[in-house]
C-alpha cells in the first residue's frame, strides 16, 4: 500500500479557513477537493493510505474539518469506515482534533 503524507500548515495553509469555498479563503472543501478527493475518487489510488497532519496551524474551525473529513463521506458517497481505515490523523498539539475528526466523519452521512 502507498502512502502519502499531507501536512496541512505546510501544504495548504497555516490558517485554515471555515466550511465553503464561497464562505473564506483556505476553506475545509478547498482542502478536500485539493488534498482529499483525489486518493477517494481515482481508482487508481484507492489503495492509497493519507497521513494528515493537523500540527502547525493558527486553530481550525469545527466547520473545516467537519468539511475538509466529514465531506469525504457526504460528498463522495464513501462509507466512513473505509474513510477512517484509509486516514492517519497527526496532532501533537491538539490531541483531540483526532477524535474530534475521526467523529465528523461516523456522523456523516452519505449522500
Amino acid at each position: 500500500m502507498k502512502t502519502v503524507m499531507i501536512k496541512i500548515s505546510k501544504d495548504f495553509t497555516i490558517k485554515p479557513g471555515l466550511r465553503k469555498i464561497k464562505d473564506s479563503d483556505n476553506s475545509g472543501e478547498e482542502f478536500r477537493e485539493k488534498f482529499l478527493a483525489k486518493y477517494f475518487l481515482n481508482p487508481e489510488l484507492k489503495d492509497t493510505h493519507i497521513i494528515v497532519d493537523l500540527d502547525g496551524g493558527y486553530g481550525y474551525c469545527t466547520s473545516f474539518l467537519d468539511e475538509a473529513f466529514g465531506g469525504i463521506v457526504r460528498e463522495y458517497g464513501i462509507n466512513p469506515d473505509e474513510v477512517i481505515k484509509r486516514l492517519t490523523l497527526i496532532s501533537e498539539e491538539e490531541k483531540d482534533l483526532i477524535d474530534e475528526v475521526i467523529s465528523y466523519i461516523k456522523e456523516s452521512k452519505n449522500g
